[in-house]
C-alpha cells in the first residue's frame, strides 16, 4: 500500500475528517492536569492549543518548549543512530539512557537499568 492508497482508505478518511476540526480548534474540548515538577497547572482546548502550550522539562535545561524538545529528541536519535552504525555498544547504552533521562524514568529505575547494562539483554 502506498501513501495515496492509504489516504483513500475509508477508515483513514473518516479519521482525517474527525481530526481536521479538532486541529483547527472548531471542536473544542477541555483537558487539564497539574504537573508536579515543575508545579504547573496545564490546560488546552484544542490540539493546536496543546501544541502551543506544550511543556516537557528537559533535564539540565531551563526549557520545555516543543521546539526545544524536538531539538533534544533529534540529538538523542542521532546519538542512537551513530552508536548503532558504529557498532558502539557503550555509546548505544549512553544514548538509550539519555532518552530515559529525557523521559523522566531514569531516576526511579536507575538500579534496574544498571543491572540490565551489566548483564546484557535477557
Amino acid at each position: 500500500m502506498n501513501r495515496s492508497e492509504y489516504l483513500r482508505d475509508s477508515s483513514v478518511e473518516a479519521f482525517i475528517d474527525w481530526l481536521r476540526p479538532h486541529v483547527r480548534g472548531d471542536c473544542l474540548f477541555q483537558h487539564t492536569f497539574t504537573m508536579l515538577k515543575p508545579h504547573l497547572d496545564w490546560s488546552c482546548n484544542s490540539i493546536w492549543e496543546a501544541y502551543e502550550n506544550y511543556w516537557w522539562p528537559i533535564p539540565g535545561r531551563n526549557t520545555g518548549s516543543f521546539e526545544a524538545n524536538q531539538g533534544e529528541l533529534d540529538r538523542l536519535a542521532a546519538d542512537v543512530r551513530r552508536a548503532r552504525d558504529g557498532d558502539d555498544q557503550d555509546g548505544f547504552v549512553d544514548a538509550a539512557c539519555g532518552i530515559l533521562r529525557w523521559g523522566g524514568v531514569m531516576r526511579s529505575n536507575k538500579a534496574r537499568h544498571c543491572q540490565l547494562n551489566e548483564s546484557g539483554p535477557e
